[in-house]
């Protein structure tokens, strides 16, 4: 992966011209540092190295047909079913955890990418931006973030263990695993802003989960961060197994 270690200095700001004022929604139930917009910002975030990292390792299983995955067969001489026996097993793209799991720089090159991703707001508060260039952001870090935790758990047959917390050990969903303009935050803490600040649940089918069947993993660009939530939402749809009429 030696392509990606090149593409590190790859997240840039990138701005040009006088910032209009930003200005501010009903966001009360979200973090200070974390509200507000300018519309029109030239602030810019690449992210080239995480597209080149995903490139090398995501299979893209390409648009779903919606078809129902056939029943598994046992186990010759047995009744015994091995492996994943969902009807969606089929579905989604497919990350190749080994890349990152059996090699420790690999590892490395993705924690240096979120290391530099969370210390982007220092620079560039995200008032500054827009909430489409905030929208793109939060995605990719939070997708980053679960891929190297989930690594660092590989290999295991079932997320269920990660799901169930303690007051020793939280949910590895609820863990403090990232730092944002000097705020600790956890997966759900991610999830929450994006639905109070797109005020809709549809942003959480960019989350990648890390299950079969669940949101593909992929790297938003500004380019695609410009859609609206719901061009964003229907698109990531059209690539999965959804019998909901949107």
């Amino acid at each position: 992966m030696k392509r990606a270690t090149a593409l590190i200095t790859g997240l840039l700001l990138v701005a040009a011209g006088a910032l209009n004022s930003p200005s501010f929604a009903d966001e009360k139930n979200i973090p200070e540092p974390f509200r507000g917009e300018t519309k029109g910002s030239p602030i810019e975030i690449r992210y080239d190295d995480w597209n080149a990292i995903l490139d090398m390792t995501v299979l893209d299983a390409g648009t779903s047909d919606r078809s129902v995955a056939s029943s598994p067969r046992p186990v010759f001489g047995t009744r015994t079913v091995r492996g994943n026996t969902s009807s969606t097993r089929n579905e989604g793209n497919r990350i190749a955890f080994p890349a990152f799991a059996d090699y420790e720089e690999n590892l490395r090159i993705l924690e240096q990418i979120k290391t530099e991703l969370e210390a982007i707001p220092e620079q560039a508060p995200l008032r500054l931006w827009t909430k489409n260039e905030q929208l793109a952001y939060w995605l990719n870090l939070h997708n980053i973030t679960i891929i190297i935790e989930l690594t660092k758990q590989y290999p295991m047959k079932s997320l269920r263990p990660l799901l169930k917390g303690s007051r020793k050990e939280p949910a590895l969903w609820d863990q403090k695993l990232m730092t944002v303009s000097g705020i600790p935050l956890s997966l759900n803490d991610v999830h929450d802003i994006l639905v109070e600040k797109w005020d809709s649940t549809l942003v959480m089918y960019g989350l990648f989960q890390g299950y079969v069947g669940g949101p593909n993993t992929v790297s938003y660009t500004h380019l695609r961060a410009h859609e609206t939530p719901e061009h964003l939402v229907c698109r990531l749809l059209l690539e999965k197994k959804k019998t909901n009429k949107l």
